[in-house]
């Protein structure tokens, strides 16, 4: 029987005040030295119970050191009635950290969903962007314990197919006990050896752990560069900002979506790969719009990647020291010199074969549109 649970701890009086507008009569006004929300992350998970008539939901709350809080509760679930589900589930996981950020003062910046839940509510991190400007991390946390697929001084293992690392929750062995070991608090009733449970507040703040690495300095999102330099869009896939084809439709009139959607098709049966290719993953306005548009061919399962090159300081600095002499900024006897003229073809011919080598984006069975731009 699952038991229900609230969040337990009280919002901070002080920062409240800080972030009032409104100062009391008897206390002179004084200019805070800062005001801003608390940055937190949120794990969420929810399995079905009680026979499959209720789906049991957890919150966990973690401030990116501790685990500060969770909440559990039962809500209704009918077998079968699968678009009820997901919004009940859906309107439950919104009204919930909605309201703990209201109460709580701070802003939820990323959040782990399980991937047994987004099964269940596939429109919900959908919802956690765009609603809540939450950024919603996908993670397949098994509800059982899994060995490591590490080992003391032994490095990742790294996939042989893709070359990143192991998915988390995915070709992890399961852990199993002897039955007698779990008889002082589950039984089973089953002799031999069972897998050993994780809890789902258990599975929840693995989720809000596990969200907390893809964050970095000034709880940015990562950047995420895989191998001959690939732009791992949404940190490979793992994000989910919009996972509902619905909400771009609504951004456009019908005869462009039809049209979009036709070309896509094309795209998809003649199996055309495409391969964009800048100069830098970030900073500029093309870096942002180029995150997006992979993100969009990848919602209409096209196929499609990004490519960069790999980074060069020295590279970067002639580039700038460019941009400083046209832009009439750069010192009076600043020029590009025939040294860093000659460096920037090297950098540009080495990562070309990188790319032209066997197995790369360009060489023979590659792909077949190329973009190339500045940016």
């Amino acid at each position: 029987m699952a038991t229900h649970h609230d969040f337990e701890s009280k919002p901070s009086a002080t920062i409240r005040r800080r972030l009032s507008s409104v100062t009391p009569r008897q206390k002179p006004t004084v200019a805070a030295t800062f005001s801003h929300l608390i940055p937190m992350w949120a794990g969420i998970a929810g399995n079905p119970v009680n026979n499959n008539t209720g789906y049991e939901i957890v919150v966990s709350i973690h401030d990116s050191v501790y685990n500060t809080d969770f909440a559990s509760a039962v809500i209704p679930y009918e077998p079968g009635e699968i678009e009820k589900n997901a919004r009940i589930i859906r309107e439950h996981v919104v009204k919930t950290l909605r309201q703990f950020s209201s109460e709580h003062l701070c802003k939820f910046l990323g959040a782990g969903v399980t991937l047994t839940l987004l099964r269940e509510c596939p429109n919900l991190c959908t919802r956690l962007w765009l609603d809540l400007d939450i950024v919603p991390i996908v993670f397949n946390i098994k509800p059982y314990h899994t060995d490591s697929i590490t080992r003391p001084n032994i490095k990742h293992r790294i996939s042989s197919t893709t070359g990143s690392y192991v998915p988390s929750g995915t070709e992890t062995p399961t852990v199993f006990v002897e039955s007698a070991h779990l008889s002082a608090t589950l039984d089973t009733g089953i002799q031999g050896r069972l897998p050993i449970p994780r809890t789902l507040d258990e599975q929840a703040d693995s989720a809000a752990r596990k969200c907390l690495m893809f964050f970095g300095p000034n709880n940015n999102p990562r950047l995420s560069i895989g191998p001959r330099n690939q732009v791992a869009v949404d940190a490979g896939g793992k994000i989910h900002l919009i996972d509902d084809l619905e909400e771009y439709r609504k951004t456009v009139g019908p005869r462009t979506w039809n049209s979009v959607i036709k070309l896509a098709d094309e795209l998809r049966e003649k199996k055309v790969k495409i391969g964009f290719f800048s100069s830098t993953p970030q900073g500029g306005g093309v870096a942002l719009m180029r995150h997006a548009l992979i993100r969009f061919l990848t919602a209409l399962d096209v196929d499609a990647a990004w490519y960069v090159p790999n980074p060069s300081p020295s590279v970067f600095r002639t580039t700038k020291n460019n941009h400083n002499i046209l832009q009439g900024v750069a010192a009076p006897d600043l020029r590009l010199t025939q040294e860093a003229k000659d460096a920037f073809d090297a950098w540009i011919l080495k990562n070309g074969l990188r790319w032209t080598a066997e197995g790369g984006p360009l060489a023979p069975g590659g792909v077949d549109i190329a973009f190339i731009g500045m940016s």
